[in-house]
């Protein structure tokens, strides 16, 4: 945040102020969204909004990499004498749930982005040059995905100490590393589905929806019933939809290379159940509806292995309706 010299305690000693100037550039950003973007303005606004989410992104890296390399998670049991450097050390993890906390609360979550943000995932500007709701819409991507590797990270770290604890916030409200993890991530599947849902119109793809809505739901009961609740005109076809491009993504590794060797565990169980679900909906079923159910069968097949029993429950069908 434009301190040039950052030491290796930097996040001990000012760990309050540093996520205090995080949020103050995340605010010039939101800021930067008021500005007209005339043709002659692009550029600088584009270098404005890139120089801060960068900023951003290599500061959560930076809390990343201190918690592996640096942090040495103390034995509450210990009642040896510590430096004064060491007290505020063995805070840290409390200090980040509170900061990282706070920070989503800041933030809210991405079903809540305003329209005009949410319309830059499909930006079709061939120049590279995007305009300050396309940086800040993809800098809540960024913050979302690493506040849950920091929080898995802690729990690493702590693994190494004692297994079976947890880092509690320094208000003691029950807010620890893993339920701030579990809650997130739960929190972020919803909005990435919501969003999904908001991007899904008429095309092929039209029949896509209804298993992923009805397993959210009961999820949402057990645990809390404070999640958002997801709405959809056809969740058969969406479920369809979602499984089917969800598993593509198993061919690469996490850095987004084709990795052929890599051992990718099926789910036919679901697919098997969504498609006797599918074919057993009352009235008739149209034909535009079979063939996307086949496609997807074969697609899955292509990422997967042949599945029998795909097959069987196909030809019973046609059996007995033809």
């Amino acid at each position: 945040f434009g301190i040039q010299w950052v030491t290796e305690t930097a996040l001990v000693n000012s760990s309050r102020e540093l996520f205090h100037l995080f949020r103050q550039q995340l605010y010039n950003l939101e800021t930067l969204l008021q500005s007209s973007c005339d043709f002659g303005k692009v550029s600088t606004l584009h270098c404005k909004a890139d120089n801060i989410r960068q900023q951003c992104v290599l500061f959560l890296h930076y809390v990343k990499v201190f918690i592996f390399r640096y942090l040495k998670v103390q034995n509450a049991e210990s009642h040896v004498p510590v430096h004064p450097y060491e007290a505020l050390e063995a805070q840290l993890p409390s200090v980040l749930i509170d900061e990282l906390h706070g920070l989503l609360l800041y933030i809210g979550h991405l079903s809540e982005l305003p329209s005009v943000n949410i319309g830059a995932f499909v930006n079709q500007n061939q120049i590279k040059l995007f305009p300050p709701s396309w940086h800040l819409l993809h800098l809540h991507l960024d913050i979302h995905w690493l506040v849950l590797e920091i929080l898995y990270m802690l729990g690493e770290k702590l693994k190494q100490v004692v297994y079976g604890h947890q880092f509690m916030n320094l208000a003691s409200d029950n807010l620890t590393n893993i339920s701030l993890f579990e809650e997130h991530c739960e929190t972020l599947l919803c909005d990435l589905i919501s969003l999904s849902l908001n991007r899904y119109d008429k095309s092929f793809w039209n029949w896509l929806n209804k298993l992923l809505k009805t397993l959210l739901e009961k999820s949402s009961d057990r645990r809390r019933s404070s999640m958002p609740v997801i709405q959809s005109r056809d969740p058969l076809g969406f479920s369809w939809w979602i499984i089917t491009h969800v598993a593509s993504f198993y061919k690469f590794d996490r850095h987004g290379v084709p990795d052929e060797m890599r051992k990718v565990e099926s789910n036919w169980n679901f697919v098997e159940e969504l498609l006797k679900k599918s074919i057993s909906v009352q009235g008739v079923i149209l034909e535009e509806q079979l063939r996307m159910y086949l496609h997807c069968c074969l697609t899955l097949c292509d990422f997967w292995e042949p599945n029998i029993a795909i097959v069987t429950i196909l030809w019973e069908y046609y059996s007995k309706n033809l």
